[in-house]
């Protein structure tokens, strides 16, 4: 029996060992103190037959058998980072950073994507940010204070069902790969475990050495240097004669650099990661420095020649958020929002939405009708037969950036397209969309400027990828649903507008139609409503009546002050009866409220600032009134909306057409 044990042990130890997954230890959270389930990653990637045990702050010791720990390699695991603090009444949450140090993380979260982790996995969820289109003051310094967050619910009953309590992790989790490089928040740190855990497997059981100890700390942003207070738990539990610590260091010209220096133990080496834009959401680390780390570890603290590096690197950018938006509620809205907010259409560049909505289209109508794309990319289709004419119109563009100038050193100086707080934008994901796909890279600030760094390291090298100046970057799209009924993304506005003509001519009847209906998607209009003038100047005969259907921008939002702008998300439509460019007859709006009341359509009425499309209309003789629906976080990263706005604005519009 014992000689078949031996066998069987032998034989399990002479399988080669999976390569270490940076996505698998990229994807857990590891805020501090709540970094556990990252470490139980670690310690199942751990090779075989070495002792294991966790102190009291939670750091999983790593030793031989029997060993006499004379030296520690000391790792943090943790990436300090927020928990729930706090749950409103009306489903916002709350956070506190866990190191009292929220400073600039707290400006980096506003506007962004974050998930999470509650006791039923990770929730999808956005961070608020105030409007462009509100005006008002923006605060000089973003703290704390100001963070709030959408996960979706409406009450604190709604929170708790989604499995959300105080203490949860929040997270922004973002992986760019550039390359040969990686770039998100706290990446510096999954790379130096991934070395790490690389350099334990190159080792040989029997050449562990003996005197040796990896600590995985845990609580190493709590606290002194040179990682807070797990650092005092090993120094107490293990009181090492020598300690090597692995640490991210800055943006060295060698890969790995050593310096000394005594915390607690007689002999202490520093050991750093070469590091690009150190503790930004977008530290950028490359694989091969990664790798010479591992094999600085094998050789010079553990004695092997290591061999090739075991890390497995991904191919691409890694989205780890969790998005549900093939759920079975709102199918219709979910398929046409979803499929238009996955393209990017910066303002100039609306190619890839113009081709969606056709490729929507053709399929819904099947050659009864097809649309037209006239010279400024604006298309249109058009429905039924009589004198009378009206005119449904949204907006395929979107808010963004396009290459200004390329730098010296390869970056790419970005400049805005169209209204937006190029703050929210700053240390970033960010793609630059070129005519066969996306190139990724991050933005960083210099100064008051936003730059695209692509990975490359001069001219020369970005102008090799086909970079040229004018091509158009935006943050990657995502569709994002927020519990039942909300949504969020990168360019809801006006891709609600977009779909909702779309959904409309879904269930219209167009051989009862008594009148010309044209639906028209438009160009730049986020740069001046160049693709309604241009719109306007063609049409041979000037419709009665045109219907913008665009945002209406809500004060719903405990970022925002405006009494004026407020209409709730989920209440339904609303008329923009007056904003910057035009002003709405009350005869004209009656008539919509009569049509809406008729079909209960819940309709609302506002005042906001901005102009819109159907403004170039009524020197020509058209009445114009702006259909819209009520939406948050205006021309940022998170737009956020419902989806029961969209489903009954649909049907608004639907009504209108034939009932006008």
């Amino acid at each position: 029996m014992t000689l078949t044990l031996n066998l069987l042990t032998a034989f399990i130890a002479a399988i080669p060992m999976p390569p270490v997954s940076f996505v698998e230890l990229w994807a857990p959270p590891a805020v501090t103190g709540r970094e556990q389930g990252l470490m139980d990653v670690v310690a199942r990637k751990l090779p075989p037959g070495l002792a294991k045990r966790r102190d009291a702050y939670g750091s999983l010791i790593v030793s031989a058998e029997g060993a006499v720990v004379t030296r520690v390699l000391a790792v943090a695991v943790d990436d300090g980072g927020f928990v729930v603090s706090g749950i409103r009444p009306d489903g916002y949450l709350r956070l506190r950073s866990v190191t009292g140090r929220g400073g600039s993380a707290a400006a980096r979260l506003e506007g962004r994507p974050v998930r999470v982790h509650g006791t039923k996995g990770q929730v999808p969820a956005v961070v608020l940010a105030k409007s462009v289109h509100l005006g008002g003051a923006r605060p000089d310094r973003v703290t704390e204070e100001h963070l709030f967050v959408d996960v979706g619910a409406d009450s604190v009953e709604d929170v708790a069902g989604m499995g959300i309590a105080l203490l949860d992790p929040v997270t922004s989790r973002e992986l760019v790969v550039l390359g040969g490089a990686l770039a998100g928040p706290g990446v510096a740190r999954r790379c130096i475990l991934a070395a790490t855990l690389s350099a334990l497997r190159s080792v040989p059981k029997e050449a562990f050495p003996r005197d040796l100890a990896v600590v995985f700390v845990a609580q190493s942003r709590l606290g002194g240097r040179p990682l807070g207070l797990g650092w005092r738990g090993v120094i107490h539990g293990l009181q090492p004669e020598r300690a090597h610590v692995v640490q991210p260091g800055g943006n060295s010209e060698q890969a790995v650099t050593t310096a000394g220096g005594s915390t607690g133990v007689p002999e202490l080496e520093r050991l750093s990661l070469r590091t690009r834009y150190l503790g930004t959401p977008v530290e950028m680390v490359r694989a091969a420095d990664v790798e010479a780390l591992a094999d600085h570890i094998a050789s010079g603290l553990m004695g092997v020649t290591a061999g090739a590096s075991e890390i497995q690197w991904p191919a691409s950018m890694v989205h780890t958020m969790p998005n549900d938006a093939a759920a079975i509620t709102h199918e219709d809205a979910v398929t046409y929002l979803a499929g238009l907010t996955a393209v990017s259409g910066v303002s100039g560049h609306e190619e890839g939405v113009r081709n969606t909505l056709r490729f929507f289209l053709n399929r819904m109508l099947q050659g009864s009708a097809r649309p037209e794309v006239d010279e400024a990319g604006n298309m249109t289709l058009t429905v039924g037969q009589g004198a009378r004419s009206l005119l449904f119109i949204a907006h395929m563009d979107e808010v963004g950036f396009v290459v200004q100038r390329i730098g010296d050193d390869g970056r790419c100086l970005l400049r805005p397209r169209g209204g937006l707080y190029v703050s929210l934008y700053g240390w970033s994901a960010m793609e630059l969309v070129m005519p066969t796909g996306v190139i990724p890279g991050v933005s960083v600030v210099v100064g008051e400027e936003l730059w695209l760094d692509l990975g490359t390291d001069s001219r020369e090298k970005t102008e090799a990828l086909g970079v040229t100046p004018g091509q158009p970057a935006t943050v990657p799209k995502e569709f994002l649903r927020l519990g039942a009924h909300r949504a969020s993304g990168r360019s809801l506005d006006d891709r609600v507008g977009c779909a909702a003509l779309v959904m409309a001519i879904k269930d219209l009847d167009l051989e009862a139609l008594d009148r010309k209906v044209i639906f028209a998607w438009v160009t730049r209009e986020e740069t001046g409503l160049h693709g309604a003038e241009a719109l306007a100047r063609r049409l041979a005969t000037v419709p009665e009546a045109v219907f913008p259907v665009d945002t209406f921008v809500t004060s719903d939002n405990p970022r925002e002050d405006h009494p004026f702008v407020y209409a709730r998300l989920g209440a339904g439509p609303v008329l923009r009866a007056m904003d910057s460019s035009a002003i709405t007859l009350p005869t004209v709006l009656g008539r919509v409220r009569g049509i809406a009341e008729g079909r209960g359509i819940p309709l609302g009425v506002g005042i906001m600032g901005g102009g819109n499309d159907g403004s170039r209309f009524v020197p020509r003789g058209a009445v114009n009134c702006p259909l819209s629906w009520p939406q948050r976080c205006s021309h940022t990263r998170v737009e956020t909306m419902d989806l029961r706005d969209l489903e009954r604005l649909a049907e608004l519009v639907r009504s209108v057409a034939v009932e006008y």
